[in-house]
């Protein structure tokens, strides 16, 4: 099947559970997708893979932030590193956290449902309040 074609009646699944578009469709994945990336919707991503893919992109731009306002310079190079870590970790599982919610809130399938069985289709049977 054409992930474009999967990814669009996920969005249109997940549009009809009344959530707002920034949250089924993150600039970044939008981005991704416009770049040829073929990722399913947050809602539909793994949550140790989406808690760990956000845990990396944070810490990591954490780190560069923290290091060009000057903290690699002091003693507390260590302190840094670990802090940028944990603080990815924290981000990275609130994030997947989120979307596991959501998930279960709006009971949607598992991705590899969409568009079989005709889930996709009438999103409004599974994606209830």
């Amino acid at each position: 099947m054409n992930p474009a074609t999967k990814r669009a009646a996920a969005l249109a699944l997940l549009k009809k559970t009344g959530m707002r578009p920034t949250d089924y469709a993150p600039p970044l994945f939008r981005l991704a997708w416009r770049a040829g990336i073929a990722i399913p919707p947050p809602h539909f991503v793994a949550f140790w893979r989406l808690t760990l893919s956000a845990a990396l992109y944070f810490g990591v731009l954490m780190f560069v932030f923290l290091s060009l306002l000057g903290f690699e310079r002091t003693a507390f190079s260590t302190v840094l590193l670990l802090g940028s870590a944990a603080g990815g970790l924290l981000f990275g599982f609130a994030i997947g956290a989120h979307y596991a919610h959501g998930r279960r809130k709006y009971r949607l399938p598992a991705w590899d449902q969409i568009m079989s069985d005709g889930v996709g289709d009438s999103a409004g049977n599974r994606a209830g309040k």
